[in-house]
């Protein structure tokens, strides 16, 4: 049993701290674990040493920008009552969960969003609800896209991904190719006014102060090379301002569409070859050869360290998604009151709730004052005296924050997620990391400790414009 001695004022101290603020860091080398529901039931699942009756009944028809398409025809009705509850590539070690699950109840023609966007032939399984699994080896995925040509300068087209609900009528999104910056002189290109630079980072514009709002007199809102990122504005002015040139602030399913398409280009990363090394980190305040730099390098025009740009399957490039300054999406979440739980040691493995989250803290709460908190689904080791938090209602699933493999961490360069957890507290997301971020930052990089109406020096935003 864990000692039970000194918790009544520790426990009191906790409640103290989370009127105030708690900050909890989440470690992405664990976010393989991160969990709703269908994970743990789904890494429960896993038997891959069983293949399902229903293989040689089911048939692969076609993918297009991530859905895939079956053909499942049983010799008798009593087989069509199953479950698609998870899903893999060949070469990546688990399976991540179907969300929603898909329930076949009939045969004939069934979809899956799968978000594999792989354009090359590849191998997938699919897990079902029995533990068993069906293996489609040598199919293709094909995706449309904007052409360059519906994109509005400075924008460049991105493949929808149907997980994410981004496909649209031309087949994706036109992004910002670049951090919104300040056109002030009508030439389409970005500026910087001495006048109006950070004091936090100098080759930023300063939303702020006299003279220097992005929509004042002639000036216009931009994406290029040139000049610098327009930051000190927050999330509620970065939508007002990408509706004013006819887009919308980028959205949390946008981004992750990007990241998803990121991540099995190999010229991201460092290794040349997907999966091996780190991304691309870019402009992070931390010098990591092939990987990320100290800001050294001109911070604008079209001469800037490569390392700052990530490139996508359809040949789109697209700056500072990792590192700079952080970017807004327009995605917001209330988190619910939390409340402390103490754990006993027998059942320290298993204390998982089911539909909940568990929140351990990562340190001795009577001596460490670290802030850092990790997440994990169930059967974790907890060594010291640890108190449990738990929250629910919030709306996560795995495919908002992760990429296609469960391994990556922070090696890898996919970054941190770092949330703000207090009584009702509405809290809006930043993407991508900042120049002071160093390792921390990524392409999944998630801070959803500000609220709406934050705004600050190494905060920016990008647009996008969806055509029609």
């Amino acid at each position: 049993m864990l000692k039970k001695k000194a918790l009544e004022p520790l426990i009191a101290s906790i409640l103290l701290i989370v009127v105030a603020v708690i900050l909890v860091t989440i470690v992405l080398s664990w976010g393989k674990e991160f969990s709703t529901k269908s994970v743990s039931t789904t890494n429960f699942l896993v038997n891959y040493g069983v293949l399902s009756d229903k293989q040689s009944f089911m048939r692969f028809v076609e993918a297009k920008n991530g859905m895939y398409t079956f053909d499942y025809y049983p010799p008798n009705t009593g087989d069509v009552n199953f479950k698609v509850v998870g899903y893999s590539l060949l070469g990546y070690n688990d399976y991540i969960p179907l969300e929603p699950e898909k329930e076949i109840t009939h045969a004939g023609k069934f979809m899956l969003p799968l978000g594999i966007i792989n354009e090359e032939p590849i191998t997938i399984s699919l897990l079902l609800e029995d533990g068993s699994y069906l293996t489609f080896k040598n199919i293709k995925n094909t995706n449309r896209a904007p052409a360059p040509s519906d994109c509005p300068t400075g924008f460049v087209p991105v493949p929808g991904n149907h997980l994410y609900g981004t496909v649209g009528n031309k087949g994706g999104f036109c992004v910002a190719q670049f951090e919104m910056k300040v056109d002030q002189n009508g030439d389409g290109i970005g500026d910087s006014n001495t006048s109006c630079k950070s004091s936090k980072y100098i080759y930023t514009w300063k939303n702020t102060g006299t003279n220097c709002a992005y929509n004042t007199g002639t000036r216009s809102l931009v994406s290029s090379a040139e000049g610098y990122p327009l930051t000190y504005i927050n999330q509620t002015d970065s939508k007002l301002a990408c509706e004013s040139i006819g887009g919308h602030l980028i959205t949390n399913e946008e981004w992750m569409t990007l990241a998803r398409n990121i991540e099995i280009v190999p010229d991201n990363w460092s290794s040349g070859t997907v999966g091996q090394g780190s991304l691309k980190r870019g402009n992070t305040g931390y010098v990591v050869e092939n990987v990320s730099y100290n800001g050294a390098d001109p911070e604008s025009g079209t001469g800037r360290n490569q390392l700052a740009m990530l490139r996508l399957t359809n040949g789109s490039e697209v700056w500072d998604l990792s590192g700079n300054v952080k970017d807004w999406t327009d995605k917001t979440h209330i988190v619910p009151a939390l409340f402390f739980e103490n754990i006993e040691e027998e059942d320290a493995h298993c204390i998982l709730v089911e539909g909940e989250y568990s929140l351990f803290y990562s340190g001795d709460l009577e001596t460490d004052n670290s802030d850092v908190h990790y997440m994990f689904p169930d059967c974790v080791p907890i060594i010291e005296e640890h108190s449990v938090i738990k929250y629910d209602q919030l709306s996560f699933n795995y495919k908002d924050l992760f990429l296609l493999n469960q391994d990556y961490n922070r090696d890898n360069g996919v970054g941190f997620i770092v949330f703000y957890f207090s009584d009702y507290w509405d809290a809006a997301f930043l993407r991508g990391g900042a120049l002071n971020d160093e390792t921390l930052a990524g392409v999944l990089f998630l801070n959803a400790n500000y609220s709406p109406s934050s705004a600050g020096g190494l905060i920016g935003f990008r647009c996008v414009v969806v055509p029609e």
